[in-house]
């Protein structure tokens, strides 16, 4: 899932600089032979700036989750296995986030980099000190109040 929204970002950030100079964004959604017009659906960067909105939101919510169960994870190579794998994916699509207009906004910077850094130390983890490393990946969530912001971002009133 991770890999896949971060595919998404990847081609919207890619693509979105070239539809904006060539001016071949579509002004409604086609259904059935009609054309539906909605709000923001005339404007690319209005539009750009939503999907940004709603894949950080989304992106914010699975990291409190997975950041949240990690505090309680153990040195265990059980506990462990799937670490790698969902750091990862997030710091991607942290990174890819980074590039974006959301980089605009002084909080969500902040917090994009702070998720950045939490994200590389776990990918980063030692299991020869395993123990040490996790309680300061611990201690820096807990002094930066990173999941808290997390949950404020992702929420209602947050980003969406």
């Amino acid at each position: 899932l991770a890999a896949g929204v971060a595919a998404v970002l990847l081609v919207g950030v890619l693509i979105g600089p070239t539809m904006r100079e060539t001016g071949t964004f579509p002004t409604g959604i086609p259904v059935s032979g009609t054309e539906v017009k909605g709000p923001g659906l005339h404007d690319p960067a209005a539009v750009e700036r939503d999907v940004y909105r709603l894949a950080a939101a989304d992106g914010f919510g699975r990291a409190d989750f997975q950041l949240s169960a990690f505090k309680v994870r153990s040195c265990g190579t059980a506990d462990l296995a799937a670490v790698p794998e969902w750091a990862g994916g997030m710091l991607v699509q942290t990174r890819l986030l980074m590039g974006t207009t959301l980089a605009d906004d002084p909080a969500t910077l902040e917090l994009l980099e702070d998720l950045d850094l939490v994200l590389a130390q776990i990918v980063g983890l030692s299991r020869d000190h395993c123990a040490r490393d996790m309680a300061w990946i611990r201690s820096g969530l807990e002094n930066r109040s990173t999941i808290d912001r997390l949950r404020r971002m992702s929420g209602p009133g947050g980003l969406i």
